[in-house]
């Protein structure tokens, strides 16, 4: 996860973020979302340019090179509906990640954090950096020689951030935009200065000089290049987790600040430091209880559960207010004047300061808040939270949601049978959520108190099946939605709720029968469970109960991964059969009357849907392995779907043909023709587009679709075909694709192939 601020306003008003892969401008006024696709995996943090218009976005590393920091401009062009994107990459050879990034207040210099073991920091000119490496791009094949003999172009400083007991150790960067002069008058003010912060420590980086020749110069401490000094907490405050950064100009009427600007840090606790910056060094002259503990979270090492704290804060451009988010849910607003290091410790009583707090799940506990940015032309403050929204709080409508998300591993997802934008997704976190495609926006939610894992609408719309990670079975009334929330588990006649633990382990695959008279729950525990929806579907077996179990189904080695019905037949109205997958690679098939496995060829039968990955129609989506590498087994591709061909042909008919969406664990999305019999079948894919030359690679081979940024977990086609939704794993994203029916191949003529996108 993020460690540092990841949410800013733009010059154009618009809220600039990422998710997964995918960096993300969004117009909040229209509620539409433009893309910069530039990496290929985890974005892990993100920095403004003073400019409001340019980004910088820095990944995990791939299998097709190092992490990047990738600059790029935010602004959309109205012409072409897109944004500008990338203006400069700086790749990082020998680093598993970029997990902190900072411009200068000029914007010229920017600070690069990497997780290896010494979070080494490097600082660069980075307009320098970037048109040296695509000069010598365009001389040779591969990264520059620069590169490999460790000269980097551009690079002014490489120094240890520091290392601890916990990972990682450094949090975040941030350089003071007030600066202070040296000796030599050829310093600019703007790149004085900066801090490195996180596990108990801050540390201060000054630009020194060798000489009065020396430009350029260097950072660290005392002529040591590459050496922070660090900060001195207050002999009452033992040392604390810095989780976020502020500064305020110098003021020379203030003795104790000797002079340098105020840095104003966040603590884990809640507090708010304030540190002397002058000509003694970087020391904490003040201590403000500032906002409340909040709910306990996994730390950003992982493992135990700790406090959030206050992990964002901003100085507005007025310059006369502070404002700081903390893990109690709150808002509050500092009136700069009364922030001074007179005194070493005050209450934050005696500081004029506004508070405004978010509302959570059916008003209750509000959510932490992680990220925070001012809106520079009104009182407007954005807010990310530890739940994956995003909140705006303004004077006309207050707190306000702008976007939602998940905060858990998002692996549950259906689409809705008879509304025809509707969608459901369901993470570990516990919540349910129900989507408008068209409108893009959420229609509803509900917190389950399980972890849910699978779910599945019945054919008539009205119920939600929700499998859970810890055995649970709940069935959801879609119909009861008040004020955006459920409000009931589907009862029976005797008043008891339709929520069964038949199961120990986790149930991954919910699905109704196409005639809504039974449901399937596949699970960990090896076993199908059969339920009568009705209570009457099966004549002879039935008990009149709603939801009642029917049979186990046995006969897997291992835990079921998907499973499908068998297609309504007019003329066998009660036939059911299903067919599915185990974690073992088997394919079985069962009657689901009588509850036996099916034993004889149904190679003609006709499947409703189309979701086990295994079978002869679906034979063809596994890929080779390349030379070197070993060859895919069962656990690479997570999911399919088999959806139509959107639109209609010349005598205005529904199209015949079909395709196949399939995801993996690379975080591809790939489109099949269906079905897919050929090994090794060709599919459409989204070729890489990076500049030759640079540590990224080109890709060759077919790739599928780039967005996911981890394993993706699920695939659905809307109901019209003409829509596809994936959900990631531990990119926690919901994406949201368009099939273009013009691009799609037709018999007898030839089209550009389809390009799905996210939008």
């Amino acid at each position: 996860s993020n460690t540092a601020n990841n949410l800013f306003y733009n010059e154009d008003d618009h809220a600039v973020y990422y998710t997964a892969a995918v960096g993300i401008v969004f117009d909040r006024h229209v509620h539409k979302q433009y893309f910069f696709h530039g990496h290929d995996n985890d974005i892990k943090c993100m920095a403004m340019h003073p400019d409001k218009r340019i980004v910088a976005t820095g990944q995990v590393g791939s299998t097709t090179g190092p992490p990047i920091v990738c600059i790029w401009d935010t602004t959309v062009n109205k012409k072409t509906g897109q944004i500008k994107g990338r203006v400069a990459q700086l790749p990082f050879e020998g680093a598993p990640a970029v997990i902190c990034l900072a411009f200068s207040e000029d914007g010229e210099r920017l600070v690069c954090i990497t997780n290896d073991l010494d979070h080494t920091v490097h600082v660069f000119d980075w307009a320098t950096a970037d048109a040296t490496l695509n000069e010598l791009a365009g001389t040779r094949k591969g990264a520059p020689t620069e590169l490999e003999t460790g000269v980097f172009p551009g690079l002014i400083t490489v120094g240890k951030g520091g290392k601890g007991d916990s990972f990682p150790h450094v949090y975040g960067v941030s350089w003071n935009p007030y600066g202070k002069y040296d000796k030599y008058d050829a310093l600019k003010n703007e790149w004085s200065e900066f801090v490195t912060y996180g596990a108990k420590h801050v540390k201060l980086w000054r630009l020194h000089h060798s000489d009065k020749n020396d430009k350029i110069g260097f950072y660290g401490k005392d002529g040591k290049q590459g050496v922070g000094e660090m900060g001195k907490f207050s002999p009452t405050l033992r040392p604390t987790d810095i989780m976020s950064t502020a500064w305020l100009p110098p003021r020379g009427e203030d003795q104790a600040l000797n002079g340098g600007a105020i840095l104003v840090t966040g603590t884990r606790e809640g507090d708010v430091l304030l540190w002397n910056t002058g000509k003694k060094g970087l020391n904490c002259v003040r201590v403000l209880e500032a906002h409340g503990k909040g709910p306990l979270i996994p730390a950003l090492s992982g493992g135990d559960l700790t406090l959030s704290g206050v992990r964002a804060m901003m100085i507005r451009d007025d310059g006369e207010t502070l404002v700081t988010g903390g893990g109690d849910g709150k808002v509050l607003w500092w009136a700069t004047a009364a922030l001074t290091g007179a005194t070493r410790s005050a209450s934050f009583k005696c500081i004029p300061h506004t508070t405004r707090s978010l509302t959570g799940d059916d008003n209750k506990t509000p959510p932490p808040i992680r990220a925070l940015d001012c809106h520079k032309h009104s009182s407007d403050v954005m807010l990310g939270t530890h739940r994956c929204d995003i909140w705006e709080i303004d004077d006309v409508n207050g707190a306000h949601p702008m976007a939602y998300g998940h905060s858990g591993d998002v692996r549950a997802l259906a689409v809705h049978p008879t509304e025809k934008h509707i969608f459901a997704t369901g993470s570990e976190a516990g919540r349910l959520h129900i989507w408008n495609a068209k409108l893009k926006m959420l229609k509803a939610k509900v917190n389950l108190h399980h972890p849910a894992v699978g779910c599945g609408f019945s054919p008539d719309g009205k119920h939600v099946a929700v499998g859970c990670k810890d055995g649970c079975l709940l069935i959801l009334n879609y119909k009861n939605i008040v004020n955006g929330y459920f409000k009931q588990v589907v009862q029976r006649a005797d008043g008891s709720r339709c929520e069964f633990h038949h199961c120990n382990e986790a149930i991954d695959e919910v699905k109704y029968s196409p005639d809504g008279a039974l449901l399937a729950a596949g699970s960990h525990d090896n076993f199908i469970d059969i339920y009568d929806v009705t209570g009457s579907a099966v004549p002879g077996r039935s008990n009149g109960v709603l939801y009642h179990r029917l049979h186990r189904l046995k006969g897997h080695s291992s835990y079921i991964t998907h499973l499908d019905w068998s297609a309504y037949d007019p003329k066998q109205p009660d036939r059911r059969v299903l067919q599915s997958t185990c974690g073992a690679y088997e394919l079985l098939y069962y009657d689901a009357n009588t509850g036996k496995q099916v034993r004889h060829s149904l190679r003609d039968e006709r499947w409703d849907t189309q979701t086990c990955t295994l079978g002869f129609s679906v034979m063809g989506i596994w890929p080779k392995s390349k030379p070197g590498e070993k060859s895919a087994d069962g656990t690479d591709i997570n999911a399919c779907d088999r959806g139509p061909v959107p639109g209609r042909d010349a005598m205005g008919r529904r199209n015949k043909g079909e395709l196949l969406a399939v995801v993996d664990d690379s975080g591809r999305v790939k489109l099949f023709n269906y079905p897919c019999v050929v090994k090794h079948a060709p599919f459409r894919r989204m070729e890489w587009h990076d500049r030759p030359g640079l540590a990224r690679k080109a890709v060759g081979d077919c790739v599928g679709y780039v967005a996911h940024s981890s394993h993706v977990t699920n695939v659905r086609f809307a109901n019209d075909g003409a829509h596809v939704v994936t959900v990631g794993g531990f990119d926690r994203a919901v994406m949201q694709w368009r099939v273009d029916e013009d691009a799609i191949e037709q018999k007898g003529a030839t089209k550009r192939r389809p390009e799905p996108r996210p939008y």
